[in-house]
């Protein structure tokens, strides 16, 4: 299991990983942080990248192991 250290996600990445957590699609995202439900798509495609995963589900369960989903 990864742990905070090994997984850096910046501030942008976070606030979207967060939201994503909260079950909202790209959409209600984008509406949310003011950018366009393509701007959503990069930083989330950069947060599989990095943790390795291809679902929002899986993305979720590795966001937890790492206790990153604590505000």
């Amino acid at each position: 299991p990864q742990d905070e250290q090994s997984v850096n996600l910046c501030p942008r990445e976070l606030s979207i990983s967060r939201l994503v957590a909260q079950g909202l699609p790209n959409k209600c995202i984008g509406k949310e942080l003011g950018i366009s439900p393509w701007t959503v798509a990069t930083p989330l495609r950069r947060v599989f990248k990095k943790l390795d995963v291809n679902s929002r589900a899986a993305m979720m369960a590795r966001l937890i192991e790492a206790n990153l989903l604590q505000d």
